[in-house]
């Protein structure tokens, strides 16, 4: 039997990394997708690439060397993400330009290649985030590129019928993401330990999503129950 074949960037670390381990002992073949700067992982089915996602160049010559290996995944989850303070007391746009190069335009260069070299029948997932609903206003690069996806997904699944898209939206999670809440105030801190979901039950959660015909998850329901709640009080009272 055919094994199967799975693309996840952003693996070093979090929900990248133990969905490359849950796929892995799932006998895949694994493709993992990081900068240039992480560190080879040597395991049996496991193939990595230090690559730029928002480098064209690189992603083309990524898709032309997996050609030669005769590595056609199955499904492509794109786990890469920033989530850059950009807004605080002046805009910092360059840290604004790379949350949407990395969070959003790598990933419609991904897909563009996806639809113009594979046929049909791939699953592709994006990680979305409850940011969505209910923001902080220090972030801005991040909560419009993960706005964007949202409705990159809902028109993509249209012109492109023959694949599956998929979109998850978590709750926080407790990953190195975290780091750049190093300036925030204490309070967004306090909110954000008590709501961090755990990055393992995540990935295992987004492993059974990617078998099933939903075309949405929203994990956890009952945190994202709450953001909606608070975006809805936010837009009644304008706080």
């Amino acid at each position: 039997m055919k094994s199967k074949c799975v693309l996840i960037t952003g693996t070093t670390n979090g929900i990248g990394k133990n969905l490359q381990k849950i796929y892995l002992e799932s006998n895949y073949k694994v493709i993992s997708i990081n900068r240039k700067n992480s560190k080879i992982n040597k395991l049996p089915s496991l193939y990595n690439f230090n690559i730029d996602i928002c480098n064209e160049s690189e992603v083309i010559d990524l898709f032309n060397e997996l050609n030669k290996l005769k590595l056609f995944p199955d499904i492509f989850i794109f786990n890469a993400g920033i989530n850059k303070i950009d807004f605080k007391k002046n805009f910092d746009f360059k840290s604004f330009n790379e949350n949407i190069s990395i969070n959003f335009l790598s990933i419609t260069f991904f897909c563009n290649l996806i639809n113009t070299k594979y046929t049909s029948k791939k699953t592709i997932i994006f990680i979305s985030s409850f940011s969505t609903i209910f923001y902080n206003k220090n972030n801005l690069g991040y909560y419009i590129s993960k706005k964007l996806l949202n409705r990159y997904f809902e028109t993509i699944s249209l012109e492109y019928p023959l694949n599956y898209y998929k979109l998850v939206a978590l709750g926080p999670v407790n990953t190195k993401i975290k780091r750049y809440m190093d300036d925030e105030k204490k309070i967004n801190k306090l909110v954000f330990s008590l709501l961090a979901i755990d990055s393992l039950k995540a990935a295992k959660k987004i492993y059974k999503f990617s078998y099933n015909k939903n075309k949405k998850l929203n994990y956890p329901f009952k945190i994202y129950l709450f953001y909606r709640i608070c975006g809805l009080l936010k837009s009644i009272f304008k706080i």
